[in-house]
């Protein structure tokens, strides 16, 4: 119910309903909650049990074929007039001249014809060096999955920590209603307005002392935020927040959960957005570390999965993800249907909308009290492991095996199995790969330090260093033009082109069709279907 309506109600000399607190400090008289309907219970079935949806992370090989959709749909989206128009603005605005799209399209690629593999320290997980990347968590499918994987692993020690300091952890949902009216700008903007209102209210300090959110050593109650975004041809950006927060063990919050919803509800009619009393915000609370780490859990997933959710409600409307919409416009042409130039739109106001911002925001000093580095998006992915962590390195024809098939993860547990080249050279042999794909921990160093001119105090000591390297750059450079029988991005490209919008027979390099997922068996197969119907119908 909104301010106006309950005003209304007053005015006619209706008392207003009292929140009656039991066995809690008072927060004092506040006459503009609303009491919840009798068939409309507090706690609601998500709030009782944390279902899983089933929902997962990118693959490899989704990873493949998203950016494969992202190629042709960011190209087309980057020459689309609504894209320039966006562009102009910000250029007016003084920001970026350029937000490009299109780089995310690089991402994966071996930078100097191999790829380096290094068993990281600290999180016992195997990475692949020596790739492009964009940074972009919220349009490239390569970069998101490295950088949610760090931020995934952030907030489950989040859940840890809030567990030793004897708090129980909460999770909010905060919605809006929206509409396919507005931009996902207008409607992010008075979001962000609205959520801002939330927590900088009166009530909402006395609430914090009364339920003991804050903890000492930090100037503000901790919190996390993660930004999640789905979109439907019907409603359009449905664009919501989930936040942890804490309060004592001793504490009871859900008295005051009507309260909680009430707020937000009011919140957000002074913005001028809608947001219902049952559903604008989902409280859950957890009161054992088992809890503290499915919420914590649950979040990450919720971050890992997002990119790739295609999810229909009781309505019956499709929302899908950012990926999952890529594939629904990706067709090959400037000009196409009007419902793929309306996705291509969506895309260009969430590409500029979301540029230059974060997708988890911590407050201020928690990572510090959780004991995490403060570490940017690009760092992340920039970050330089130890060189004694480097494993083995493959070189062209041994990655271009690795990506085309998608066997990443194959290599990944040969290394974190104890693995070394030998093993990981020795599994992609049985595989096909000529010997000598792939080269030792030591020569990949020596190879990077020769490429980027980055040698270390330890290599420098040896005087035969500068002319190791050398050797090996030699070695692998005439070993690649031996084995090469194709370049890789073009033949991608054009592996790409088949598939989405170009009039020649369709080339499926995967030995069979239950070798490909089912995300990228149902991309495959709509988009050409959409593009060729849409053909016959335009002659």
């Amino acid at each position: 119910m909104c301010c106006r309506c309950e005003s209304e109600k007053i005015e006619k000399g209706q008392n207003p309903v009292e929140l009656v607190m039991t066995g809690v400090a008072s927060l004092g008289k506040y006459k503009e909650i609303t009491q919840p309907p009798d068939n409309s219970p507090v706690v609601t079935k998500r709030q009782k049990e944390l279902k899983d949806q089933g929902q997962r992370a990118l693959t490899e090989k989704d990873k493949y074929a998203y950016r494969s959709v992202a190629h042709h749909a960011y190209r087309m989206i980057d020459k689309s007039s609504r894209y320039k128009a966006l562009q102009d603005r910000k250029t007016q605005k003084g920001g970026d001249k350029h937000v490009d799209i299109t780089k995310c399209c690089c991402c994966g690629y071996a930078r100097d014809e191999w790829v380096s593999v290094r068993k990281t320290a600290g999180y016992e997980a195997v990475v692949f060096g020596n790739t492009w990347t964009c940074g972009n968590v919220w349009l490239c499918p390569t970069c998101q999955s490295v950088i949610l994987a760090r931020r995934s692993d952030e907030i489950a020690k989040f859940g840890e920590w809030a567990v030793a300091q004897d708090k129980h952890v909460v999770m909010l949902t905060f919605t809006a209603s929206h509409s396919s009216r507005g931009t996902l700008e207008e409607f992010a903007t008075k979001f962000q307005s609205s959520y801002g209102k939330f927590w900088n209210r009166s009530y909402m300090k006395r609430l914090q002392e009364t339920l003991g959110m804050k903890v000492e050593d930090l100037s503000e109650a901790p919190r996390i935020k993660v930004i999640e975004a789905k979109y439907s041809f019907v409603n359009g950006w449905h664009w919501h927040a989930h936040v942890l927060i804490v309060v004592d063990k001793k504490a009871d919050i859900v008295p005051y959960i009507p309260l909680l919803k009430s707020k937000w509800v009011e919140c957000c009619a002074a913005v001028g957005l809608k947001a219902t009393y049952d559903n604008g915000l989902d409280v859950l609370v957890g009161k054992n570390a088992k809890q503290a780490n499915a919420f914590a859990r649950y979040m990450a997933k919720e971050m890992t999965s997002a990119a790739v959710k295609v999810s229909r409600a009781n309505d019956g409307i499709t929302r899908y993800s950012i990926f999952s919409l890529a594939a629904e416009c990706a067709v090959k042409e400037v000009d196409a249907p009007s419902e793929v130039q309306k996705y291509r739109d969506a895309i260009a106001d969430y590409a500029y909308w979301t540029h230059g911002k974060k997708l988890a925001v911590w407050s201020g000093g928690l990572k510090d009290a959780v004991g995490l580095q403060e570490i940017t998006d690009e760092g992340i992915l920039e970050e330089k492991e130890d060189a004694a962590n480097t494993v083995c390195g493959l070189l062209s024809v041994a990655w271009k095996y690795v990506a085309r098939h998608a066997v990443h993860n194959a290599i990944k547990r040969i290394v974190l199995d104890g693995g070394d080249a030998a093993d990981v050279e020795g599994w992609l042999i049985e595989k096909g790969c000529p010997v000598g794909c792939v080269i030792s921990g030591e020569d990949a160093d020596l190879l990077y330090a020769y490429l980027n001119d980055a040698y270390t105090p330890e290599q420098l000591e040896d005087a035969d260093c500068r002319a190791r390297a050398e050797a090996v750059y030699h070695r692998v450079a005439d070993y690649n033009a031996e084995h090469e029988s194709r370049d890789y991005h073009d033949d991608d490209a054009r592996l790409a082109a088949n598939k989405w919008g170009s009039p020649m027979p369709m080339v499926n390099t995967y030995k069979d069709e239950k070798d490909m997922s089912f995300d990228e068996l149902i991309t495959f197969y709509g988009v050409q279907r959409q593009y060729y119907q849409w053909k016959l119908e335009v002659g």
